[in-house]
């Protein structure tokens, strides 16, 4: 990423400098007090800006996400537009290959949306997967099928361009909390009694079944070649079991912070693990040591909970705000980006996912929204020389409201550009 000392500074002619500038005395005279002049003009309209600025809120609502005023730099590419819900929804899933977005909802409905940037979104298919309320929704590795959780325990597992049943299962006796597709064919699911099943669709019966945890599996985690399950429990223990071998590996302390979410970070090196507690610390595990944290980090503004990954050293969190924050993540520190977005009414943030492409996270807030943040602009934005402190409140280019100060320094920027 790019700092403000990658670039190019503006020359400035010193009037004390005896070298040759090709001009005869009284031009450069008149030279340097035309440049005074102007500096006095830039003086006196920052000074007016600077009282405007005290005089407006701190932020400036963007009605139109796919304009925005000012600086270039600042424009954003277009995003399929919000999808209001009629019926609450508890989990998003993207499809690995198309524009389609999966959501599931408390009246047990399994919803296909086709989304666009171009036009408008439309609803594909509803399909009726479960008598109660749904708790977790998946897509298959290749699209083909998308698998849903009821509160009832139960597993469905629906063709994605069919809508027809492929499968079901019912291996648990509580509401499912989570799900994670291992393969096409294996799936671990977990509970709201702490219970863990290995599944094979085409076994009748749980191939493995761990119950460790004395509380709710609030999330799951793989390695890139899937031989680790890593499962996070509402009661504060990190646990590892070995997919092949079907057996339990290791179990960390039982930690004074709920976690909520997890993310395989730096190409498999360390696990990072959000919680929702006191100070609100993301854990950094050494992959494959989970018995205690090697780092803490603390700073986070609101509890967090959910966690998408968006690359090897770069997540955005969800918060109990609403709001979505770009954060890097490494072995040796964690830095605020700053804000991608925020949900109405400073409701929470609950769930987040990606689009195939990985240029929009994709989130569901306690409004009853589901919106779209394109990111691409991350991986090449300009950070200015803040503190990550500082800039973990500061609203990027996607967020839908842009910082008073940035608003004025890019009205500033376009008269100079003009």
């Amino acid at each position: 990423m790019l700092t403000h000392k990658d670039l190019n500074q503006p020359e400035h002619i010193d009037a004390d400098d005896d070298s040759d500038s090709g001009l005869d005395e009284d031009e450069l005279e008149a030279l340097v007090a035309a440049e005074e002049a102007a500096d006095a003009d830039d003086t006196s309209d920052d000074e007016e800006a600077e009282e405007e600025e005290e005089e407006v809120i701190e932020e400036v609502e963007i009605e139109d996400l796919k304009t925005v005023m000012g600086n270039t730099s600042r424009e954003i590419k277009p995003t399929p537009s919000s999808i209001p819900l009629e019926v609450s929804a508890v989990g998003l899933s993207c499809h690995p290959k198309q524009d389609l977005l999966a959501v599931a909802n408390l009246d047990g409905e399994l919803l296909l949306y086709k989304y666009s940037c171009e036009g408008e979104n439309e609803l594909a298919h509803t399909v009726d997967v479960h008598k109660r309320a749904c708790r977790v929704v998946e897509f298959a590795d290749d699209g083909s099928a998308v698998y849903t959780a009821s509160k009832t325990g139960q597993v469905i597992l629906t063709d994605t361009e069919t809508q027809k049943q492929k499968h079901k299962m019912n291996h648990h006796k509580c509401p499912i909390y989570c799900l994670i597709n291992i393969n096409n064919n294996v799936i671990a699911t977990g509970d709201d009694d702490g219970n863990i099943k290995l599944s094979d669709m085409r076994q009748k019966s749980a191939v493995a079944t761990w119950e460790t945890m004395d509380d709710y599996i609030s999330a799951f985690v793989t390695d890139e070649e899937r031989k680790t399950l890593v499962a996070a429990s509402g009661g504060g223990v990190i646990s590892s079991y070995s997919i092949g071998n079907r057996k339990p590996l290791f179990e960390s302390e039982e930690y004074n912070f709920e976690p909520t979410s997890m993310a395989v970070m730096n190409r498999g090196a360390r696990l990072a693990v959000t919680t929702s507690g006191k100070k609100n610390p993301i854990l950094m595990f050494k992959w494959g040591q989970f018995g205690g944290y090697s780092d803490k980090y603390i700073g986070h503004p609101d509890g967090i909970t959910c966690m998408q990954k968006v690359s090897e050293s770069m997540v955005v969190t969800g918060s109990e705000t609403g709001v979505l924050r770009a954060i890097t993540v490494t072995a040796e520190a964690t830095n605020f980006l700053g804000i991608v977005g925020q949900h109405d009414q400073s409701l929470v943030a609950e769930t987040l996912t990606l689009t195939h492409d990985k240029s929009t996270i994709v989130s569901y807030g306690q409004d009853q929204t589901v919106r779209f943040w394109n990111i691409e602009f991350l991986e090449r934005m300009f950070v200015p020389e803040l503190s990550s402190k500082k800039r973990r409140n500061r609203n990027l280019q996607s967020s839908r409201f842009q910082d008073a100060r940035q608003f004025y320094n890019d009205i500033r920027t376009s008269r100079q550009d003009t």
